[in-house]
């Protein structure tokens, strides 16, 4: 969990082996469904669950050896709304992974307190906030998805590293700097990979580490910030390591330019303390493959006739007719007679839903194309699940 956000100033979610991506770091809110005092915020938080705030400490009762008590707050309590989520969710589709399980909980999650100035939609459409996450947990929307949710695939990774000898000064007068790795639809299967997690290393001699501001922007100009800046944490030790990491990328894609900026807000007064060098770095971005057809593959049909085995799914079948003018994430949209949408997801799926902004059922092309702009024999889609769903061009 991400307690300890009462200490703003020395916890953000970073340099923290909970921070992992084989992990869930959930946040806190209260009963208004706003940002806990204690819980911790970051770039790496997926989400967040109830655990009560202090304005209602009191009163917060359970039960425990047999009887009623008060238990108090903490992100101790919002941490098992959040397993018990995941576990219907398993209950729902057990070929879940554990990359599955984020995918669900990052893409249906409740964008609360949405006056709030932190939200921020990424290069996906996906909303990110370093209180709240993707938002707060929504269990029916969780496991509604989980029912359709098809495996993300096998993990891809692609590690990057700068230039050798990028020996970067970082001046101790609150300018900042910049240092960028390029991420080329040549550099391996960074061409097809959509986004889960992004580490960042950094080889980093500075003896105030409390000093910096660190922030990574994607080459979708979504910005993490990893770490925020003054902070009463005074030694590092010299040639550190720096690991960091960020979720506020989810589903974006890998390629383009992946730029790092350091700010050292304080001026150094220790004995001996010279300006901060940043020797290299490097970004480790994992995820899957992109699942989407290409554009070629649809841009070229009027209408796709879709049809599963569900009953509830009937209204997300039937033919569905290209809508002229309309586009969602550079691909076209197509309407059945229902008034049910076929579009472009940007976890890179094809979805069918009431709208083009709610995923409903997840469908994926296994086919793959001589290369023509429009195949010759009808390809046949598939969804997730159980369904056995399919579609055909027309």
């Amino acid at each position: 969990d991400g307690r300890g956000g009462s200490h703003h100033h020395s916890r953000r979610c970073c340099c923290r082996s909970r921070c992992a991506r084989f992990s869930i770091t959930v946040g806190s809110v209260g009963k208004r469904a706003k940002h806990a005092s204690y819980s911790n915020v970051g770039a790496a938080v997926l989400v967040t669950a109830p655990g009560g705030d202090d304005e209602y400490a009191e009163n917060h009762f359970g039960g425990h050896s047999g009887s009623c008590s008060d238990i108090g707050v903490g992100t101790s309590y919002a941490t098992p709304v959040v397993s018990g989520v995941v576990a219907l969710m398993l209950e729902a589709n057990p070929l879940l992974s554990w990359r599955d399980v984020q995918g669900v909980l990052a893409t249906t999650s409740t964008k609360n307190d949405p006056f709030d100035a932190g939200w921020t939609a990424n290069g996906a459409g996906l909303h990110h906030n370093d209180k709240y996450g993707f938002g707060l947990v929504d269990a029916a929307a969780a496991v509604a998805a989980s029912r359709s949710w098809g495996s993300l695939g096998p993990e891809r990774s692609v590690a990057i590293r700068s230039p050798n000898g990028v020996r970067l000064p970082v001046p101790d007068d609150g300018s900042t700097v910049h240092s960028r790795i390029s991420v080329t639809a040549d550099d391996g299967a960074a061409a097809a990979l959509v986004l889960e997690w992004v580490y960042v290393y950094l080889e980093l001699d500075h003896s105030s580490r409390g000093d910096l501001e660190i922030s990574l922007t994607s080459p979708a100009g979504t910005q993490s910030l990893l770490i925020p800046g003054p902070r009463p944490e005074d030694s590092s030790a010299a040639g550190m390591l720096w690991k960091l990491t960020t979720v506020r990328s989810w589903g974006e894609s890998a390629v383009g330019n992946w730029t790092i900026s350091l700010t050292d807000h304080t001026r150094d007064t220790m004995q001996g303390a010279g300006t901060a060098v940043l020797e290299s770095w490097w970004v480790v971005l994992y995820g899957h493959d992109s699942l989407g057809a290409p554009a070629a593959d649809v841009t070229c049909a009027t209408k796709i006739m879709l049809y599963g085995a569900e009953a509830v799914q009937y209204s997300r079948m039937g033919v569905f007719t290209r809508q002229e003018g309309e586009e969602h994430n550079g691909r076209p949209v197509y309407q059945n007679p229902q008034g049910q949408y076929l579009f472009y997801w940007p976890s890179g799926r094809w979805q069918v839903g009431s709208s083009t902004s709610t995923a409903a059922t997840s469908v994926r092309d296994r086919l793959e194309y001589d290369g023509a702009l429009c195949p010759t024999d009808v390809p046949v889609w598939e969804a997730y699940g159980s369904s056995g769903w399919s579609s055909a061009y027309g």
